[in-house]
């Protein structure tokens, strides 16, 4: 090796940890000596149980003789480029560059880079520094893709019952609609709500509001869609349905939740009122007649008692496309 003067410390480079696995003795020390002046931690394994060593120490990076015997250091790069705790270590090849099978062997069987033999030590550190920044732009972007997901959920649910929000909702109604197929409307609200917050806490009417998702979710079947489109309102779409299937699904809903108590402890029981509505294909209506239809129902479902199905059928004759309640539509249609 040539003599070496130590650069900059790399501290910049967030390297904590570089294995060196040779079984060439002195260059295996060369190399610690050089990355130790670096700054860098240095763990020397031989050829015997590398990945196992390796898997155990989890370093940033990885040095390995190209030159092993049978091949050892090419079948060891592709075991640890294969294993999900190490493939995205940053894994440099040492060995006789003039060599070009073994190159090509080497960067095939995933290295990052290829080192000639003798190593010249401000190469190596120049291109262990690159790898770093290579590694730290991949995670970066790992990050980022991560923190993305995040948002996009937070996007599409609801925080409280996990369920899919309105706007998940307002895209699973025009996906269903633009394919023309059959399917029931369920417009679900609990009743006196209000009362449970009032009288055991806020905290209790979350409970109350994730225990009826929870109920919402194990009535669906595959073909169905749940969310929560806002306080204590929910909307199930139910798959491939007419408008007796529909009424069939939200009795059932309507029963299972009648008197479910929240907790052994806390006497809490809740009832439904839910309004059912139903797109007929041969029939095809706007989307928000189809869901003023929905919202008409469970108003009436509301006025007459309450813990009860009405179903709102489809008029033959124009109606008005305002919802049944004073207020405004909530759907963008």
């Amino acid at each position: 090796m040539t003599s070496y003067l130590p650069s900059f410390p790399p501290g910049a480079e967030n390297v904590t940890h570089v294995v060196v696995v040779d079984a060439d003795t002195l260059r295996a020390h060369e190399l610690e000596k050089v990355l130790t002046a670096e700054g860098y931690e240095v763990s020397v394994l031989r050829e015997h149980d590398a990945l196992a060593q390796t898997l155990a120490v989890q370093p940033d990076a990885v040095l390995i003789a190209a030159d092993l015997a049978a091949d050892a250091g090419i079948e060891l790069c592709k075991q640890l480029r294969q294993n999900d705790p190490t493939r995205r270590l940053s894994l440099m090849l040492v060995g006789d560059a003039k060599s070009e099978d073994l190159v090509v062997n080497a960067l095939e069987a995933g290295a990052d880079d290829f080192i000639a033999s003798p190593v010249r030590a401000r190469e190596l550190v120049a291109r262990l520094r690159v790898q770093m920044r290579n590694k730290r732009f991949r995670e970066a972007v790992q990050r980022l893709r991560s923190e993305r997901d995040v948002f996009r959920r937070d996007a599409q649910f609801d925080p409280l019952t996990r369920l899919p929000n309105r706007r998940t909702l307002e895209m699973e109604f025009q996906n269903r609609f633009e394919r023309n197929e059959p399917f029931g409307v369920l417009f679900i609200d609990l009743d006196e709500f209000k009362q449970v917050n009032d009288i055991f806490g806020h905290d209790m009417g979350d409970r109350v509001l994730c225990r009826i998702a929870d109920v919402l979710w194990r009535q669906i079947s595959p073909n169905d869609s749940v969310g929560r489109f806002g306080g204590e309102e929910f909307v199930v779409v139910v798959g491939g349905a007419g408008l007796e299937e529909t009424r069939l699904v939200a009795e059932r809903i309507r029963s299972t939740a009648e008197g479910l108590g929240v907790t052994p402890e806390t006497p809490v029981c809740v009832t439904l009122s839910v309004g059912a509505a139903a797109f007929d294909p041969l029939r095809p209506e706007p989307i928000r007649t189809l869901l003023n239809r929905a919202d008409k129902a469970l108003y009436e479902a509301k006025r007459t008692g309450r813990n009860k199905v009405v179903v709102e059928e489809q008029s033959d004759s124009p109606e008005s496309e305002e919802p049944a309640s004073s207020e405004e539509s909530h759907w963008i249609f």
